[in-house]
């Protein structure tokens, strides 16, 4: 990795970190400069504003999560079926996490009301990555209308992480999986006497 790549890289991390943690609107470019140790010109050669900064950053995450998230759901199991199931048992680790403030984008989206912010384009490629990965995956379970299952599944996982930072209650990722078997046998992916383990 290049010097420039370098600084890049830390200051996108770093600027995720804090508006992670604080709020994208309660961070300036002043402090994700002196956190992450990289000039503040030098921010401004690599973004030309703050809210270019905030879409690259969202980009960054949705990259390192869905990675994350492919990854945790492949180590769980090679069966397209239960790897959708697996998405709520990686999602309940995260949960349980003293970090977890749930989901960056959602968080954004609040933060950020303007729909022409750059930021959106981040926000709506992300949903669009993960609703294409979950019909993949259901078409590969043999699901009919994979589409609309993954639009199901993705509402599940996105009220799971609502309830789990509004309630500090992580086991709601499983009750979403309980909701998701349903889906999966009705649709023809699972079997009927299928039981989580």
């Amino acid at each position: 990795m290049s010097p420039t790549s370098s600084k890049r890289e830390a200051l996108l991390r770093e600027a995720h970190h804090l508006f992670y943690e604080h709020g994208i609107r309660a961070v300036g470019v002043d402090t994700i400069s002196a956190s992450s140790g990289v000039a503040k010109m030098t921010l401004y050669s690599h973004f030309d504003s703050k809210d270019d900064l905030i879409a690259a950053c969202l980009e960054s995450v949705d990259e390192k999560y869905r990675s994350w998230l492919e990854r945790e759901v492949q180590d769980r199991t090679d069966q397209p079926a239960e790897q959708i199931l697996a998405i709520f048992d990686a999602l309940e680790g995260w949960f349980e996490s003293p970090r977890f403030r749930g989901c960056a984008f959602v968080n954004a989206a609040i933060e950020l009301p303007e729909v022409d912010h750059p930021a959106w384009r981040a926000i709506h490629n992300h949903k669009q990555r993960m609703r294409a990965w979950i019909a993949e995956l259901a078409a590969e379970a043999g699901v009919a209308e994979p589409k609309q299952l993954a639009e199901q599944i993705l509402l599940l996982m996105e009220g799971a992480i609502i309830t789990a930072v509004v309630e500090r209650y992580p086991n709601a990722a499983q009750n979403a999986k309980d909701i998701a078997g349903h889906l999966l046998v009705a649709a023809g992916a699972l079997p009927s006497a299928h039981r989580d383990p």
